[in-house]
């Protein structure tokens, strides 16, 4: 069981850095913010438990920037 993508790094489970991140898709509205607070929520219920005995690493990306830029990007553009 391998993480990664097409372009990218494939890491197994036990050392990759982050094994979920969640892209909240914010529309700047006023509803944005309830957003970012259920996928913190999310990613703090997720980090309380574990994979092949170790803690679940989730993260929520906060970066500026369109989600499906975050998501998929054939250019490079929105990498890290």
């Amino acid at each position: 069981m391998t993480h990664g993508d097409d372009d990218g790094l494939r890491l197994p489970p036990a050392i990759a850095p982050r094994q979920i991140v969640i892209v909240p898709i914010l529309r700047e509205r006023p509803e944005d913010e309830a957003v970012l607070a259920y996928a913190d929520a999310l990613a703090k219920d997720l980090q309380a438990l574990s994979a092949f005995g170790w803690p679940v690493r989730a993260l929520v990306d906060k970066k500026p920037g369109r989600s499906a830029d975050k998501r998929w990007t054939g250019s490079g553009a929105g990498r890290r």
